[in-house]
């Protein structure tokens, strides 16, 4: 599906630093993509049965760092041209590389209280911006696409900062790198999980930022601190 992209989208984006579009993906698209995401995680974890219930939300999370190289599903879904297009007419900037995804889940409040010290409930309980979340220079915007989403009662409220967790399964939300992210709306989620596409400059470098739980992902795959990315293993997806 073609999405077109006004100037009032634009003028919302840069007002509001965040903009929500509908149904990027449709609902066999959701089922097809969340199955693969799942069958990416367990690869991962080491469970052959394609299952990851069994798996704290903060396993999921340091598991769910670029889940497009295991799995060529999620990497075709994610690089999708029109997203990145969007993305192009929102912050008129362009080459666009994909700089990494990252699998969400919403965490119980129970392990946010016996993990509370863990990377994930850390990140959870900030508000950080895409920029200082991420171990690349460069970072130019976000997608945040809403993958499941299951809210608990009276959840009407936005907190502080920009909401980048939709509400509907199929949605996402595009947002500026610079934007102060209010993890905590993940938490009102009681069966919520999204997965966050990063857009980088065509000239982006892998960086040290304790910040991000992720730091060293990129080591496994023959990078080092200060090493431009490379169009083989993190693809320009529009120029």
């Amino acid at each position: 599906m073609k999405f077109a992209v006004d100037s009032n989208h634009r003028d919302y984006f840069q007002k509001n630093q965040a903009i929500e579009f509908d149904s990027l993906l449709d609902g066999k698209q959701l089922n097809i993509i969340e199955n693969h995401i799942k069958k990416a995680l367990a690869i991962r974890l080491g469970n052959t049965k394609d299952k990851t219930d069994s798996f704290l939300s903060e396993n999921l999370f340091m598991a769910g760092r670029d889940l497009f190289r295991e799995d060529p599903a999620i990497r075709k879904m994610i690089s999708q041209k029109h997203f990145a297009e969007i993305a192009f007419e929102l912050i008129q900037q362009k080459p666009l590389r994909l700089g990494y995804d990252q699998f969400f889940p919403s965490p119980p409040m129970q392990q946010i209280l016996d993990h509370h010290q863990s990377p994930y409930c850390h990140l959870l309980k900030s508000r950080p911006s895409l920029q200082e979340m991420s171990s690349l220079q460069g970072v130019l915007c976000g997608l945040m696409i809403c993958i499941r989403a299951e809210l608990t009662e009276n959840d009407n409220t936005i907190q502080e900062g920009t909401t980048i967790f939709s509400r509907k399964a199929g949605n996402g939300v595009f947002f500026s790198s610079s934007a102060a992210v209010n993890f905590a709306d993940l938490i009102k989620c009681t069966d919520c999980s999204y997965l966050l596409v990063v857009y980088v400059h065509s000239s982006a470098v892998y960086i040290l930022n304790t910040l991000d739980p992720n730091v060293y992902a990129l080591k496994e795959y023959g990078y080092s601190l200060g090493d431009k990315l490379t169009d083989k293993l993190n693809p320009i997806i529009l120029r």
